[in-house]
């Protein structure tokens, strides 16, 4: 499982909404890439 995966499962026990958790991935994905090409 993925670290991503494992923070989202952890998101989705704490009750979050659905839509928080694709955001907050969405946006730690694109800072991934951005850390990447920096």
């Amino acid at each position: 499982m993925s670290d991503l995966s494992t923070f989202a499962d952890y998101l989705r026990a704490q009750d979050r909404a659905e839509a928080t958790v694709q955001g907050y991935l969405a946006d730690l994905r694109a800072f991934a890439a951005w850390f990447e090409q920096h």
